[in-house]
């Protein structure tokens, strides 16, 4: 059979079809990965990382570092359309035929096809594709791919709610003792986390006029700022914020930006 398909040496792994009849070589060196990093396509078996033209790079769930580089040399009409698009990963067509958009995906609990899989999967476990659902499916990591080619960041994490979104960034920056400076204007749970959960773990809060200069926001920063937060435009009253003078007083001072 790995004859007739064309396939490299026994002693690689390959993964046809799901219609086809699945095998693995019994002659496995020790170099070689004990789970599936191929597919059919029309020009023969090919590496996964190999497997499209319009996905570069490893198999989405085998990357967890530099999302935001891909297409990078595009403008952002074509990072919109091709950010986060692994037509190669959602189908198992024999002749690569996919759809635009990653099925949705419903799923809990996630199996593998032998313990080497599950082994290698936990070596950088919760950014290593499929875990668990709650932890994501490729629906999600779509999505997270998108924006992270969009905004050119390293990665993304979609979380349920804005709320989620903020508290998680924030805390990603903050221990207790720590200073963060919060625009006045804020979302009004955002200011609920600062003055009652942040509060109860010691980091203090300074709020400031969602109008503020550079020059005057200086003023506010403490040895142990840690954070500046923005909010543009306000909550309920729409002021905007000089983003880049805010943003390059705080990078002065060594805070995050969030």
């Amino acid at each position: 059979a790995a004859a007739l398909l064309g396939a490299p040496a026994p002693s690689t792994c390959f993964a046809p079809p799901a219609h086809l009849p699945r095998f693995i070589s019994s002659r496995i060196s020790p170099q070689t990965s004990p789970f599936p990093r191929s597919v059919l396509t029309r020009g023969g078996l090919r590496p996964l990382s190999m497997a499209a033209d319009d996905a570069k790079g490893e198999h989405s769930s085998l990357s967890s570092t530099g999302k935001g580089e891909q297409y990078s040399e595009y403008e952002m009409a074509t990072r919109v359309v091709k950010g986060g698009f692994r037509g190669n990963e959602w189908t198992t067509d024999p002749l690569g035929r996919s759809v635009v958009n990653p099925p949705v995906y419903h799923a809990s609990t996630v199996t593998y096809p032998n313990m080497a899989a599950f082994r290698e999967s936990n070596k950088d476990y919760l950014f290593s594709g499929m875990v668990y659902g709650r932890h994501g499916t490729p629906t999600s990591f779509a999505l997270e791919e998108a924006f992270s080619v969009i905004e050119g960041g390293d990665n993304s994490c979609v979380v349920a709610s804005g709320v989620a979104a903020i508290n998680a960034a924030m805390l990603a920056f903050l221990k207790a003792g720590d200073h963060v400076l919060v625009s006045d204007g804020v979302y009004g749970p955002t200011r609920s986390f600062c003055d009652i959960f942040l509060k109860r773990f010691q980091v203090e809060t300074t709020y400031y006029d969602p109008c503020i200069s550079a020059e005057d926001l200086q003023l506010l920063f403490r040895p142990n700022t840690k954070v500046l937060f923005m909010e543009s435009p306000s909550s309920l009253t729409f002021e905007l914020h000089d983003f880049a003078a805010l943003a390059s007083e705080a990078h002065k001072k060594g805070a995050a930006v969030i």
